[in-house]
């Protein structure tokens, strides 16, 4: 029997995983409309999100009671238009590749209709087209340029299959510096006298509660409050610019600045968002 591998590498997704954004790495939906933003058919995938759009406001809307009748009918209107306008309609800006009579079809609908915008049923035809398009044309060189990539960058980094493992062993010399439970260093402060591996090692029953002095309690305190406020990458940010300063130690953690102040100038900044 042929052996599993671990990497989610060798899996093959669907269009419409792909394009509910549900299918694992690599085959993500930003890079599947970066695939199709390079060969210039990016209509396509618009027009299926916007029609997969259409077709979730008016179900959610049908339910609605009378009082939302008006702004039901302008807001479904309104997309509708755009769908007909921006792809359906002959020379349009972004004129997907249709057949002429689902073209007709879905104009004389238009036309008919007038200002009510219709069922989503009625796209069900150029919707299907549209896919049946995108699994002969695109889908196969998407997933083979995505798979050869990602294999390609698993060289540079951990793959998936043993990202922890490797991680934990490979980047050692990162997690000298935040690590709590590790072995002391040539550099720890003498007056915090012997580290609680070697009281331990003498048999000495040791509390982390007791050991710690209130000012690492707080220390530690402070970068898990952190932790939980910020994402990791805002915690990292504030690493590089000097808001937390890492040194021999995690009880030597301290902050240049306030709690409040650091949190306030993430949340004036609007670029990092508090969990």
């Amino acid at each position: 029997m042929k052996e599993q591998s671990g990497s989610l590498y060798h899996i093959q997704p669907r269009l419409d995983d792909i394009l509910n954004d549900v299918a694992p790495f690599p085959y993500t939906l930003g890079a599947f409309i970066a695939f199709l933003s390079e060969r210039r058919c990016l209509e396509t995938v618009e027009f299926l999100l916007e029609t997969e759009r259409y077709r979730r406001i008016y179900h959610w809307l049908e339910h609605k009671t009378e009082t939302y009748e008006a702004i039901r009918k302008a807001h479904l209107s309104g997309l509708w238009n755009r769908l007909i306008n921006q792809y359906i309609r002959p020379g349009s800006k972004r004129e997907i590749n249709i057949s002429c009579e689902i073209r007709q079809q879905l104009m004389q609908q238009f036309y008919n209709r007038g200002g009510d915008p219709p069922p989503p049923q009625v796209l069900d035809q150029v919707v299907k087209s549209i896919k049946e398009l995108l699994r002969g044309a695109i889908l196969i060189p998407f997933l083979r340029r995505s798979s050869a990539t990602a294999r390609v960058q698993s060289l540079s980094m951990p793959s998936l299959n043993n990202s922890l493992c490797e991680a934990a062993t490979s980047a050692s010399h990162f997690e000298d510096d935040i690590k709590v439970n590790r072995r002391p260093r040539e550099d720890y402060p003498s007056h915090l006298g012997p580290s609680r591996d070697d009281r331990k090692g003498r048999g000495e029953r040791v509390s982390l509660s007791a050991e710690m002095r209130p000012q690492e309690v707080h220390d530690i305190w402070f970068l898990a409050s952190a932790i939980k406020l910020v994402t990791t990458v805002a915690a990292l940010q504030c690493i590089k610019d000097g808001l937390l300063t890492l040194t021999g130690n995690l009880s030597s953690v301290t902050p240049n600045l306030t709690s409040k102040q650091i949190l306030t100038s993430f949340s004036n900044d609007g670029s990092t968002p508090i969990l």
